[in-house]
């Protein structure tokens, strides 16, 4: 899939581009911006002048130059995506960029060292589209979506290839927390799509369309959700004059001899898009102390809600993570007694163990007026996605250290031996009331999952020798489930499991879940034990 590209020749092409967001249509409905909701986004108009100034080989390096940029914007008052031209930067920009390909394939992205992140993914946008294939194949390909999978296909008419991306990866760094469970995470589509159009002679691009569609919704709810949509154009204009090429014996030389040329210093960057971070509140700030100070007035309960007390949260979270425990401990002060649950808030969700240690030090739990403050952070952090190991707690022992063990390997899955010698051992009569909550949590899993009911009726049958008394069980002890809403994107409900000891409530577990086929999580889990069991164990008695 080779291509030639016209050495030395400059070609002008007209790019129109246009990024519409939109909540994510139904998932059952077509999948069109127009039925997504009112969008808002923007419209970017160029003219662009490319030329291939260094060729060895099979390998080329395309000059690609951006000028005349005009940026609309779509306010999304309406559906008809009007767009409204505004003042940008972009418009006496002169986006020069250098594109080094072998065999057509993306393999170095030259730009202006002190091109800005937005400049520059303009420009890595641009870059993308010149990399292509004239005939069919598949092969891996790095671009503006990241590591892909590019599949192109040509047409009956020969001058006609369509390329569609897929498992597309990014290779960058995540820079913020994504959550552990699945199910409260976000679930991601993309739909992409690249018309080529030749010359009669097949060596040049006559005209593109690029559209892409970016679906995030939430798992466990997928009405939540977003849509991006975006369309580029590009169309031939006329072939100018002859442009100045360069030598060298490798790529090195030849943008050592154009750096020289435009008086500019190039760099080579990735051409996956570059993440912008834009909260005008941080503004460079690392001292927790003066941040706090500055932002102060943002942070009171009156602006809580509001788009500037969002942009300082954001800010503050991001301080916090940087800051050491005595730091933290430095804005724990009765002066900043007003905003003391948003800075709670703001500990919490920054989930290190510095600013854990600071707070359980400033906090008093003895102390009745503490209680709200306690109350609110403890519900923050029960929230929190990446919490480090060391915040949290083991549970100590106890004397269900069988049952809590059985549950967990209920919960990894049971294979026919194990759960054969489970059977047979539920005829005990001095574990009655352990082998009672044994059996009812079989059955409760039993019901709710069906190869599972199928496993277990062939242990049962297998066992059936001389087992009638361990499937007769008097034990008090029971677990059971009871669904509370089930909908297309999950299920939740609850566990209640029982155990008794001596003819008394010895442990009792409320489990409170959401799930769907790819994830399971308790949202609240609460442990009850009776006065008596704690008593039992000095590591508990300090709860007294």
């Amino acid at each position: 899939g080779y291509l030639l590209y016209l050495s030395s020749i400059i070609l002008a092409w007209d790019l129109h581009f246009f990024s519409l967001l939109s909540r994510s249509p139904s998932p059952d409905g077509p999948d069109k911006p127009s039925e997504a909701g009112k969008p808002v986004g923007f419209r970017v108009e160029s003219e662009l002048k490319v030329s291939n100034v260094w060729e060895l080989g099979r390998e080329v390096l395309l000059e690609i130059l951006g000028t005349n940029f005009q940026v609309f914007t779509s306010t999304g008052k309406d559906q008809s995506y009007n767009f409204i031209k505004i003042r940008s930067n972009l418009e006496k920009a002169k986006l020069r960029t250098f594109l080094h390909l072998n065999d057509g394939i993306a393999v170095g992205a030259y730009m202006d060292k002190s091109l800005q992140p937005v400049s520059a993914n303009v420009a890595r946008g641009v870059m993308s589209l010149f990399q292509y294939a004239a005939f069919s194949e598949k092969r891996e390909e790095v671009d503006v979506s990241g590591r892909c999978i590019a599949a192109y296909v040509r047409q009956n008419t020969g001058n006609h290839v369509t390329k569609q991306k897929s498992n597309c990866k990014t290779m960058r760094a995540n820079s913020g927390y994504e959550r552990s469970q699945k199910i409260f995470g976000i679930e991601k589509q993309q739909k992409s799509t690249v018309d080529y159009k030749f010359t009669g002679d097949g060596l040049v691009i006559d005209s593109l369309k690029a559209v892409e569609t970016q679906r995030m919704e939430v798992a466990i709810r997928r009405q939540v959700g977003a849509q991006i949509y975006s369309n580029q154009t590009l169309v031939l204009k006329e072939s100018l004059s002859e442009g100045k090429t360069v030598k060298g014996s490798d790529v090195s030389v030849a943008i050592a001899a154009l750096e020289s040329r435009h008086k500019m210093k190039l760099v080579n960057r990735e051409l996956e898009v570059e993440e912008v971070t834009r909260n005008s509140f941080l503004a460079g700030t690392t001292n927790l102390k003066k941040y706090v100070s500055s932002k102060k007035k943002y942070l009171t309960p009156k602006k809580v809600g509001q788009h500037e007390a969002a942009a300082v949260f954001l800010g503050l979270v991001e301080v916090i993570r940087s800051s050491s425990k005595e730091q933290i401990k430095s804005i724990l002060k009765d002066k900043n007694s007003e905003i003391l649950p948003q800075l709670l808030d703001g500990i919490a969700a920054a989930q290190t163990f510095e600013g854990h240690s600071a707070v359980m030090n400033f906090l008093d739990l003895n102390k009745e007026d503490d209680v709200h403050l306690i109350e609110r952070y403890l519900m923050v952090l029960s929230l929190a996605t990446n919490v480090p190991e060391t915040i949290v707690e083991v549970k100590p022992y106890d004397s269900s250290a069988r049952g809590i063990a059985f549950d967990l390997l209920l919960n990894i899955g049971l294979n026919d031996d194990f759960l054969e010698l489970v059977i047979s051992q539920l005829g005990q009569k001095s574990e009655k009331e352990l082998t009672k909550y044994v059996w009812s949590r079989l059955s409760d899993k039993a019901e709710k999952c069906e190869k599972f009911r199928l496993q277990l009726i062939k242990a049962i049958v297998k066992n059936s020798k001389n087992n009638y008394n361990a499937l007769a069980l008097d034990g008090l002890s029971t677990s059971f489930t009871r669904i509370f809403h089930r909908d297309r994107s999950a299920e939740s409900g609850f566990i209640e499991s029982m155990e008794i000891g001596g003819g008394l409530l010895k442990r009792s577990v409320f489990d409170v879940y959401v799930k769907n086929n790819q994830s399971n999580f308790d949202l609240l889990s609460s442990l009850l034990e009776t006065l008596a069991q704690v008593m039992i164990h000095p590591e508990l008695r300090h709860l007294e």
